[in-house]
């Protein structure tokens, strides 16, 4: 019998601009030095769940220091190392991360990923950016900014632009979901059901290794 995995807390982490831009050709537009340090500071020793396109701009590789889940359909793109997984759906992905349940979870991209956690997150940290991309070619969806307007909001630091640090002034928010414990209720039912799942694919598999064993037993030459 597997251990009960939970998760206590699941946050989405985001910088956005005045439109709700998120990104330019797969980066980042902008350059923030004290927003990533924020960044750093909340998510290093916990675990992180990107989409595929997230994991792509940030070089392929595992952020360092924290446990990397990758949302993906494809199973042939990530070998699996200690701290990179490959989830094949949101459920799969709360699970694996419901393993480190002493940590904290991020949601750190792309838009697709953040729509898909919205209903299931307890809380965001936005960063909005005082700038309007020209280019830009990823937003979040209405879902996500509509829940930015609804939920409550505390704003937690506000940075001015600086020549060396950062490219355009911003501030920081934290925003609550405001039915966090049945949030939590509900991914921990997701959890649990994908794991009572797993337990059965894992029994029905070690059922037909058994009986092929015993195929190859008596008929033996």
């Amino acid at each position: 019998m597997t251990a009960k995995r939970s998760l206590h807390r699941l946050t989405s982490i985001v910088a956005i601009d005045l439109r709700g831009a998120i990104g330019c050709d797969n980066t980042l537009p902008w350059r923030l030095k004290s927003d990533m340090a924020f960044f750093r500071e909340q998510t290093v020793g916990n675990t992180v769940i990107m989409g595929r396109k997230t994991y792509n701009s940030i070089g392929s590789k595992p952020l360092p220091r924290r446990n990397n889940i990758i949302l993906s359909h494809n199973t042939v793109l990530f070998e699996a190392v200690p701290s990179r997984q490959l989830a094949l759906s949101v459920d799969e992905a709360l699970y694996r991360a419901g393993k480190n349940s002493d940590e904290e979870c991020f949601v750190i991209g792309g838009a697709q990923t953040y729509e898909q956690f919205d209903e299931l997150v307890d809380r965001y940290l936005v960063t909005v950016v005082d700038h309007e991309v020209p280019n830009a070619d990823a937003f979040l969806s209405s879902s996500v900014l509509r829940s930015f307007r609804e939920w409550e909001r505390i704003e937690l630091s506000s940075f001015g632009a600086s020549s060396d640090q950062d490219e355009f002034a911003f501030s920081i928010f934290e925003i609550k979901a405001p039915n966090a414990g049945s949030r939590r209720l509900r991914r921990q039912q997701i959890i649990e059901s994908y794991a009572s799942k797993a337990e059965t694919r894992k029994g029905r598999a070690g059922f037909v290794r058994a009986q092929h064993q015993r195929f190859q037993d008596t008929f033996a030459f």
